[in-house]
């Protein structure tokens, strides 16, 4: 029924949307105008365009669930169909596997044939080999075995011709005692680097190389009576530390024990303070200690080098003033410095 129809039933006239009723036509319209009715019609618009859409989401859904229903049916019709498949593979395989195990045993059994064959052969082959190797065996042993030996007798031999001596009690007259030990005393004091050479002979010979420096710290080769010695560090007697002005005071102990620079007191007393002093010389000492002396003889190399380039560059430049002025200064300075350096006390 309309909302502006009269009910015939009650003569009034009736508005579904808002519940509203009335006997007269002019009010039943003026409501109708009001906007009281225009929202609650508006309001039961949407409500039935949400029923029509919720009616339409439902439809969708059930096409949906028909449509799922469909591809299960379909899915489980496909797995039926591979299980099918699967059941003839997995008896072809079967009939294959069969097929193969009694082709393997087979060939098992001829392989096995084959190798004890191959087998017997080899042990044959083996037990020769092994005669032959416990014969060289046998034989490389008794090698061994004698030169063992020899390097026993060698050993003894040294040991027995070997001097014992305490290093810090060295002269020149124990050295005079070994006939391998080769150093020109007076040709050395001459010229210049005489201890280091000195020290370098002294570690060529296995009898008197009996000092060494490891990681700054000095040691000494020590045997008495014969025995194998070690290398200390301190002086078990004394419990004291070496350093290396005990090494500067047994050098110079035997430098001045030789008779035959008492005609160059004057040299080796200046090698003596270089020793002492020079830190070009000490350095020299302490790496040849080191092991470094094929360092040590290259860095003189180079410096003789570098010093004979330089006197023929001076001889083929004749200098101007002003260069022979600079020149002076700069020996001037380089002495001053050198006057310094001698001044200062060299760590041991």
């Amino acid at each position: 029924m309309s909302n502006n129809e009269k009910n015939e039933q009650t003569n009034q006239f009736v508005c579904n949307c808002c519940e509203y009723s009335t006997n007269k036509k002019v009010n039943f319209e003026r409501h109708n105008d009001s906007a009281k009715h225009t929202k609650c019609l508006e309001k039961q618009v949407k409500i039935q365009v949400k029923k029509q859409e919720k009616e339409a989401k439902e439809a969708k859904e059930a096409e949906k669930e028909i449509e799922k229903q469909t591809e299960k049916q379909e899915k489980e019709a496909e797995k039926v169909r591979d299980k099918q498949r699967k059941e003839e593979l997995y008896l072809l395989k079967l009939q294959e596997q069969e097929k193969d195990r009694i082709r393997k045993e087979t060939n098992r059994a001829e392989a096995k044939a084959e190798k004890q064959e191959k087998q017997l052969k080899a042990e044959a082959k083996q037990a020769k080999l092994e005669a032959k190797q416990e014969k060289k065996e046998e034989e490389k042993q008794e090698k061994q075995e004698q030169k063992e030996q020899k390097v026993i007798q060698k050993t003894k031999a040294e040991i027995e011709e070997t001097i014992p001596f305490d290093v810090t009690m060295m002269t020149y007259e124990d050295l005079a005692n070994f006939p391998e030990f080769k150093f020109n005393w007076v040709q050395e004091v001459i010229q210049n680097h005489f201890f280091p050479n000195l020290l370098i002979a002294l570690k060529k010979n296995k009898k008197t190389y009996n000092v060494r420096i490891i990681n700054k710290q000095v040691e000494k080769w020590e045997r008495y009576d014969g025995e194998e010695g070690e290398w200390n560090s301190y002086c078990p007697m004394l419990e004291q530390k070496f350093d290396f002005s005990d090494i500067q005071m047994y050098l110079r102990g035997i430098a001045c024990n030789c008779p035959l620079l008492k005609k160059y007191k004057n040299q080796l007393d200046r090698h003596c303070d270089e020793l002492k002093n020079k830190l070009t010389y000490i350095g020299e000492c302490k790496r040849i200690l080191e092991g470094n002396e094929e360092f040590v003889l290259q860095q003189r190399q180079q410096n003789y080098e570098a010093r004979d380039e330089q006197v023929l560059a001076e001889r083929e430049h004749i200098p101007n003033v002003d260069e022979v002025r600079k020149l002076k200064k700069i020996n001037k300075k380089k002495s001053e410095e050198n006057e310094v350096g001698e001044d200062i006390e060299i760590e041991e």
